[in-house]
C-alpha cells in the first residue's frame, strides 16, 4: 500500500501529517503521524482497500464507535476514526476511492512481539505481571460487553514496561461487518496459534475466548512458543482440537506448578472449564494456590468424527486462512458439527407416577430441572427439554431415541407426589448395552422443602457425573446446588409456569396470560424468586407484540427484568429477559449485546439464548447469514425443538432461500402441528414463493390440524397486508368474510384492517371503509408508542387506515411519522418500515414514490419480499412503472 500513501497524505492533510509506514499487519497498514489540531503523534491504522470495500464504511465505523467507549490504563484508546476521500487523479483505477481509518495514540515503546522475538523466555515476573495487566484490560472491556477476539503478542504493546492493548474491539467490528464476505478477501479474523477452539470452528465466542488467547500468550511468555505450533494453519487448529496442552513446567521447569495450574485452566478445550472471568484469572496470576489442578477425562474421539472435523477446518483454513468467519459447515437438517464439547446426554421426561394427569407438568419439572442442572457441569453437552419430550412420544427403543437425539447417553426418571411427600427414581442409561450404568431411588421427599428438592436435584446429577467419570469443580458443585426459592407454592406455580414456551411470536395472548398468571404466583409468593421475575418478563415482552398492551406489558417486563438481575446478577435467565425486552422495546441490537454476552458467558449450552443471539442480534443488524450459525448451534442442542427448526427455516426463507426453507418449516409443523404461528409462517413462505393458490392450499390444510376459529386468528395476528394478497382466493374470502370479531385474544385492530384489506384487495373500497373507520378509532384510543420499531408500526397502521379511508392528510401525517421513526431503527427494522411506507404512498396514489421506498425495504433480507409486491392485487396499477417491474423480476 505503499503507492497509496501519497493519496492517504492527501485525504488526511487537514487533520494528520503522515510521515511514514511504521509496519503491515493481515488487516491494515500503520502510519505514523501528526496530529495537527492537538499537537501530537499519533498512529493511523488503514485497512487494506479490498477489505475496506467489502465492509462498508458505515457499518465499520457504527461497530467501532463500541470500542472508541473504553477507558482503562491498559487499552489504548481509539481516538478518532472515519473516510477520506482520495482525489481521482491520486490513485489507479482499480483501488476504491476511501481510505477506512482509525486513529490510536503513538506508543514509543515496543510491541510484545518485538520483546518474545529478541528475548524468547521472558523473565517469569513480568510474565506474569504483563498477563495480569492484560487480565485487566479484558475484565475491563468485557464488562462493557467488549470482546477483543484477537489477543496476541502483536496487539499488546509495551509502554514504560507496563502492557496496553490495542485494537479492542477491531476484530468484532471486521467480523460483524464483514461476516462471510470475508471469504473473499482472504482476510483472517483472529490468528490460528492464539485463538480458542470454538472461534477456529466458527461457534459463537464470548469472554472465555479472550480468556483462551491470553493463556496462549502467557504460556509463550514462559516456554518460548506458544502451546499449539504447526506448519499450517489448520494443523495448529486441528492440533487443538485433538491433542492436549503439552506441560509447560516441561519445556521451562522453573515456573512453579502453581502457575501451570493457572495456565492450564485458562486453556481449557471446554470453555466451561476455564476462567469464567479475566477478573477471576488476574486474581489466580496474584494467589495461583487458589486455583484446583484442571483433571479432565481423557474422552476417545470417534475416528469418523476427527476426521470430519480436521477435514472441516482444512476447508475452512484454505478457503479463509484458518479464519473463524461465515458459517460452520453442516451436513443439512439435522447435520451438525458433531464438535459439541463433552459427554452428549439426555434428560428423558419424567414418568408421573401419581396417577394423577394434573400432576403430569410437576413430574416434567422435575426433568427439566435435572436437565438445566445437568447443563451447567462443563463436561456435558445437554439435549433441551423439548427435544426429549418429543422423542419420547414416540415408541423407539433407547438407541433409536439416543440417535434421534444424537447422544450418547439418556437419563429416566419417574417422579410421584402424593400424601405430602415426593419419590424420584432415576437411572443413567447406555443405548448400546440397555444397561443402567448408575440408578437410585429416592423416597420421602418432604414435598413443601424446596431445599430438600434442590439437593437430590444436585445428588442425581453428582451421581451421573461420577459414574461417566466426569470431574465436578467447587464452583460447579455449587451451581447445582442453588435452590431458586424456599418457598414450595411458588416453585409448584413456577414449575406449572414453565410447561408454555416463551419462544413462538405469535402464541396465543391467552396462552401468554395463562403463563404469567402462574409466574406472577410465583413472585407474589417469594418477591425474591429471580427465576420467575425472568420468566415472567420474557412472557410480557412476548405480549407486547401481540395483545394489544404495547406500554403496559413492556413496562412490566423491564421490571422483571429488572428484578430478576438485582436479586441474581449472573442470571443467564435475567439478561435474556432483558435482551427480550430491549428487542421488543427499542430493537436496539448495541443495547442487547451486553447482555447477550454475560447470558452466553454463564450458559454456552443453553439453545434458547444460541436462539436470541440469533433472532435478536444477528438478525437485527441486517445480517442473516450470521445468524444461521446461532441457529445451527441450537439445532444440535435442541434437534427436536420446532420453535429452532422453524426458525433455521425462516432465516432461509427471508434470505430467499425458498426450497431449503419449506421442508425445515414443514418439519417445524410435523413437531408442533397445533402450531398456528408455524402454519401462518408457511402460508407466508408460499405468498413469496410460489403464490395465492399455494399460501390458500396451505391455510386450509392446517384447519382440521388447529381448527379454523384458531387457524386464521393465528394469521391474523401476523401483518394485515396478507389479507389483501389472499383477497383473490375465495375460500379465504368466504372464511374471512364469515369472520366476526370475538375469539379470545384477538386484536380489534388486526382483525379491522384484515376485513378493510380483504375488500380492499377486491377492489371493494365502499366495504373496505367502515373497517378502516374502526381501526383508526381502536388505534387512535390506545395508548401510543413512543419510540422504535413498534411505534413505527403504530404509525404506519394508522397511516393505512387513513388512506383507506381517502383521508390524504391524515396519512401523509402518519408517513411521515414513520419516516422520522426509523431514523433510529436497526437495519431490519429501516427496510421493514419503508415498506409501510411505499404501501402508504402506493394507497393515496403516489406510485413514483412508493417504487424507491419498495426498492429500500428490500435491500435488507427481512420477511418482505418481490414476490408479495407481485401478487397484491391493490398494486396492480403500478406495473405501467418501469420501475416497478424492475424491481418485482429482479433477483434479490
Amino acid at each position: 500500500m505503499s503507492d497509496s500513501l501519497e493519496g492517504l497524505s492527501a485525504a488526511l492533510a487537514d487533520r494528520y501529517t503522515i510521515e511514514r509506514e511504521l509496519g503491515r499487519g493481515g488487516m491494515a497498514v500503520v502510519y505514523l503521524a501528526y496530529d495537527l489540531k492537538h499537537d501530537r503523534k499519533v498512529a493511523i491504522k488503514v485497512l487494506r482497500p479490498e477489505l475496506a470495500a467489502t465492509l462498508g464504511a458505515e457499518r465499520f465505523l457504527r461497530e467501532i464507535k463500541i470500542a472508541a467507549r473504553l477507558n482503562h490504563p491498559h487499552i489504548l484508546p481509539l481516538l478518532d476514526s472515519g473516510t477520506a476521500e482520495e482525489q481521482p487523479s491520486a490513485r489507479p483505477p482499480d483501488r476504491p476511492s476511501a481510505f477506512l481509518y482509525y486513529v490510536m495514540p503513538y506508543i514509543e515503546g515496543e510491541s510484545l512481539r518485538d520483546r518474545i522475538t529478541r528475548e524468547r523466555q521472558l523473565p517469569i515476573e513480568d510474565a506474569l505481571r504483563l498477563a495480569r495487566e492484560v487480565a485487566s484490560a479484558l475484565s475491563y472491556a468485557h464488562s462493557q460487553g467488549v470482546i477483543h477476539r484477537d489477543i496476541k503478542p502483536e496487539n499488546v504493546m509495551l509502554s514504560a514496561g507496563g502492557a496496553v492493548v490495542a485494537d479492542f474491539g477491531i476484530a468484532r467490528a471486521v467480523d460483524v461487518a464483514g461476516g462471510e464476505q470475508l471469504t473473499e478477501t482472504g482476510m483472517a479474523v483472529g490468528t490460528p496459534a492464539y485463538m480458542s477452539p470454538e472461534q477456529a470452528i466458527a461457534e459463537p465466542v464470548d469472554a472465555r475466548s479472550d480468556i483462551y488467547s491470553l493463556g496462549c500468550v502467557l504460556y509463550e511468555m514462559l516456554g518460548g512458543e506458544p502451546p499449539f505450533i504447526g506448519a499450517t494453519p489448520q494443523s495448529i487448529l486441528a492440533r487443538k482440537l485433538a491433542e492436549p496442552v503439552p506441560s509447560l513446567r516441561a519445556v521451562r521447569e522453573t515456573v512453579a506448578e502453581e502457575y501451570e495450574n493457572v495456565v492450564m485452566k485458562a486453556l481449557a478445550r471446554a470453555p466451561a472449564d476455564r476462567f469464567t472471568t479475566a477478573m477471576q484469572l488476574e486474581e489466580a496470576l496474584k494467589d495461583p494456590a487458589s486455583v484446583t489442578p484442571l483433571r479432565t477425562r481423557v474422552v476417545a474421539v470417534p475416528a469418523k468424527r476427527l476426521s470430519a472435523a480436521i477435514i472441516s477446518i482444512a476447508v475452512i483454513a484454505v478457503v479463509v486462512v484458518a479464519i473463524s468467519v461465515g458459517r460452520w459447515l453442516t451436513t443439512g437438517p439435522g447435520g451438525g458439527s458433531g464438535l459439541l464439547g463433552g459427554i452428549h446426554i439426555a434428560v428423558l421426561p419424567c414418568d408421573n407416577l401419581s396417577g394423577d394427569e394434573e400432576q403430569a407438568y410437576y413430574a416434567d419439572g422435575i426433568a427439566r430441572e435435572i436437565n438445566l442442572r445437568l447443563a451447567k457441569l462443563g463436561g456435558f453437552a445437554v439435549t433441551g427439554h423439548r427435544s426429549a419430550q418429543r422423542v419420547l412420544d414416540e415408541d423407539k427403543s433407547y438407541g433409536d431415541m439416543a440417535s434421534q437425539l444424537g447422544v450418547e447417553y439418556l437419563v429416566e426418571c419417574g417422579v410421584a407426589r402424593a400424601n405430602g411427600a415426593v419419590q424420584i427414581l432415576a437411572s443413567l442409561v447406555d443405548p448400546e448395552t440397555e444397561g443402567q450404568p448408575w440408578g437410585d431411588v429416592y423416597p420421602d421427599i418432604p414435598a413443601d422443602s424446596v431445599n430438600e428438592l434442590s439437593r437430590v436435584q444436585a445428588d442425581i446429577v453428582q451421581q451421573i457425573a461420577s459414574a461417566l467419570n466426569v470431574v465436578v469443580s467447587a464452583p460447579e458443585q455449587e451451581r447445582i446446588a442453588e435452590v431458586p426459592t424456599d418457598n414450595a407454592e411458588a416453585y409448584d406455580a413456577y414449575l406449572h409456569g414453565n410447561q408454555y414456551p416463551t419462544g413462538g411470536a405469535f402464541l396465543l395472548p391467552t396462552d401468554r396470560r395463562d403463563a404469567i398468571a402462574l409466574y406472577q404466583r410465583a413472585v407474589d409468593l417469594d418477591p425474591f424468586f429471580a427465576e420467575a421475575h425472568a420468566r415472567l418478563s420474557t412472557h410480557y415482552s412476548m405480549l407486547a407484540r401481540i395483545g394489544g398492551e404495547f406500554e403496559n406489558a413492556l413496562t412490566r417486563a423491564k421490571q422483571h427484568a429488572d428484578s430478576a438481575l438485582a436479586l441474581d446478577p449472573d442470571l443467564a435467565l435475567g439478561h435474556l429477559a432483558n435482551v427480550m425486552f430491549i428487542g421488543e422495546r427499542y430493537r436496539d441490537p448495541e443495547l442487547q449485546l451486553p447482555h447477550l454476552t454475560l447470558a452466553l458467558q454463564v450458559d454456552s449450552t443453553s439453545s434458547e439464548i444460541q436462539m436470541a443471539w440469533a433472532g435478536y442480534y444477528a438478525w437485527m443488524m441486517g445480517d442473516l447469514e450470521q445468524a444461521v450459525p446461532y441457529y445451527e448451534r441450537a439445532f444440535e442442542l435442541d434437534p427436536l425443538e420446532p420453535e429452532i427448526v422453524n426458525g433455521l427455516g425462516t432465516v432461509n426463507w427471508q434470505l430467499g432461500r425458498y426450497a431449503e426453507a419449506e421442508p425445515l418449516i414443514e418439519r417445524a409443523i410435523e413437531l408442533a402441528p397445533g402450531r398456528a404461528d408455524l402454519h401462518a409462517l408457511k402460508t407466508w413462505l408460499y405468498l413469496a414463493w410460489q403464490g395465492v393458490d399455494s399460501a390458500s392450499a396451505a391455510l386450509q390444510a392446517a384447519v382440521p390440524k388447529v381448527g379454523r376459529e384458531r387457524m386464521i386468528v393465528g394469521f391474523l395476528q401476523t401483518h394485515w397486508w396478507g389479507s389483501r394478497m389472499l383477497a383473490t382466493d375465495e375460500w379465504y374470502r368466504q372464511t374471512l368474510e364469515g369472520f366476526s370479531l370475538g375469539p379470545p385474544g384477538l386484536d380489534s385492530a388486526f382483525y379491522y384492517l384484515h376485513k378493510a384489506a380483504l375488500f380492499d384487495g377486491r377492489s371493494n373500497r365502499g366495504r373496505a371503509i367502515p373497517y378502516y373507520d374502526s381501526a383508526t378509532a381502536v388505534l387512535t384510543g390506545r395508548a401510543q408508542p413512543g419510540e422504535g420499531f413498534w411505534a413505527a408500526q403504530f404509525h404506519a397502521d394508522l397511516g393505512v387506515a387513513y388512506a383507506g379511508m381517502g383521508n390524504q392528510e391524515e396519512a401523509v401525517r402518519e408517513l411521515r411519522q414513520v419516516i422520522e421513526l426509523s431514523q433510529e431503527l436497526d437495519p431490519v427494522g429501516v427496510a421493514i418500515a419503508s415498506g409501510f411506507v411505499g404501501l402508504i404512498y402506493a394507497m393515496t396514489g403516489e406510485f413514483e414514490l412508493a417504487v424507491p421506498q419498495f426498492q429500500r425495504s428490500l435491500s435488507v433480507p427481512s420477511w418482505i419480499g418481490p414476490g408479495l409486491y407481485e401478487i397484491d392485487p391493490a398494486l396492480e396499477p403500478m406495473r405501467e412503472l418501469p420501475a416497478f417491474r424492475e424491481l418485482i423480476s429482479r433477483d434479490w
